[in-house]
């Protein structure tokens, strides 16, 4: 069965970067584990802020917690996301309104859920303890979606997120609201 090209795509926007777990993305698209589908883009890097203006006030916190690792180069790697800290079972919500493209384990990302926006971008939320919709679903902005925990290539408990397009992945910060976190 050939892959349909929403699936083709939301492929390509989660492995713009050759990460161990990509082999393991690229089966779940194309239905056969080991056939590999085109390779992806290379990563391409956007200057800080460079989404303010094209998609300000579209997107809201999924969770409420610090920054703990960010945007990136992180220990020579590209780290695509930003991780928020939080504890077992914390809360996750949908930073926008849009359709459920993944739902399930992937790899290093562990249970993970990928949302398409009518904008034309995409969210990941990885590491979840438990993910609370299905592949399909309509979700609003503010859902809550997961449950938040250390699946995959955690090191705590926290969530991954991601912001992407066709063009590669972005600051996530550079999206979402100005805040000022307090420590507990």
């Amino acid at each position: 069965m050939a892959s349909s090209p929403r699936k083709v795509l939301a492929l390509l926007l989660l492995c713009l970067v050759a990460l161990p777990q990509c082999s393991d993305f690229r089966a779940v698209f194309n239905g056969k584990p080991g056939k590999q589908v085109d390779k992806p883009k290379k990563r391409k890097k956007h200057p800080s802020g460079y989404a303010r203006g094209k998609a300000a006030g579209q997107f809201i916190w999924p969770f409420d917690g610090p920054v703990n690792s960010p945007y990136g180069q992180r220990n020579g790697r590209p780290h695509d996301g930003i991780d928020i800290g939080g504890d077992e079972g914390d809360p996750v919500v949908a930073a926008a309104a849009g359709e459920v493209v993944y739902e399930g384990k992937l790899g290093g990302y562990g249970n993970l859920i990928v949302i398409k926006h009518d904008n034309g971008y995409f969210t990941a939320y990885a590491h979840n303890d438990k993910n609370l919709v299905d592949k399909g679903d309509r979700v609003k902005q503010g859902q809550r979606i997961a449950k938040m925990g250390s699946t995959g290539n955690a090191s705590g408990d926290h969530l991954h997120f991601e912001i992407r397009d066709e063009n590669g992945t972005y600051d996530p910060e550079d999206f979402l609201p100005e805040r000022r976190y307090t420590s507990k």
